[in-house]
């Protein structure tokens, strides 16, 4: 498992002949979120001292202009939707 944004197909597709090359399989799992709550899970965020994220309004704003979602050509894509509050937890 990956965990990267992979904002364009090309950075996709790379990484698919990487997992083929060793013989893996390739999933994309879509996530999406609305982008009202991504400002509000990011402002959230930056208020906590102690978070390691990276993630910022601003860098969201940059990501977002040159991002492409993936196609169906990219193989085996699982899309979510998780726009429910930050503090919501799976068990």
């Amino acid at each position: 498992m990956i965990d990267a944004g992979f904002g364009t197909a090309a950075e996709r597709t790379e990484f698919a002949r990487l997992a083929e090359s060793h013989h893996s399989g390739f999933v994309v799992l879509f996530v999406q979120c609305e982008p009202d709550e991504q400002r509000r899970r990011l402002r959230e965020r930056s208020s906590c001292c102690d978070s390691i994220s990276d993630g910022r309004i601003d860098l969201l704003e940059q990501q977002t202009s040159f991002f492409e979602p993936p196609g169906d050509s990219e193989g085996k894509i699982i899309s979510c939707f998780t726009d429910r509050a930050s503090d919501y937890t799976l068990n």
